[in-house]
């Protein structure tokens, strides 16, 4: 794990849309078990990489292909299940406009507990609230972030 000390000051500094993003230039040794290799790969250099993987394997699986063609397919339904509750959000968000918020507000809750990222669960806690006005208490909310937290 790298730690900064307070006192080391950023390689380069990047300015955009008011906001400033430091960069620090270092080495890093990162220490992993053999049969975590393939899907820190896959995190470090993306799906694209996992895909070369397995088209650079030849006709026979290697246990490496078969780890990779593993990882990429798992890293595709996770990417493909948060992508799904996002669009749930959203229907959510349009369908406040149709039925009352008492009426879809167990649905709201039911989808807060499946949902397995924290991040996914407040863009969707945020979406939700935003639309809801004031029928969605600050209360609520609450109840649904510590629901979020919880899980």
């Amino acid at each position: 794990m790298l730690s900064l000390r307070c006192d080391q000051k950023p390689d380069r500094k990047e300015y955009d849309d008011g906001v400033v993003d430091h960069f620090y230039d270092r080495s890093v040794l990162v220490l992993y078990r053999k049969e975590d290799k393939t899907k820190i790969l896959l995190s470090i250099k993306g799906i694209d990489w996992g895909f070369k993987e397995l088209e650079s394997a030849s006709n026979r699986f290697t246990a490496h292909a078969r780890k990779a063609a593993f990882t990429v397919l798992w890293e595709l339904q996770e990417s493909a299940k948060q992508n799904h509750q996002s669009k749930a959000a959203c229907e959510i968000g349009n369908t406040l406009q149709v039925f009352p918020f008492q009426a879809i507000q167990p649905g709201i809750s039911g989808l807060i507990e499946r949902t397995s990222k924290l991040q996914q669960c407040y863009n969707i806690i945020k979406t939700i609230v935003s639309s809801a006005g004031t029928n969605a208490t600050a209360e609520w909310g609450d109840a649904l972030r510590n629901s979020a937290l919880s899980s």
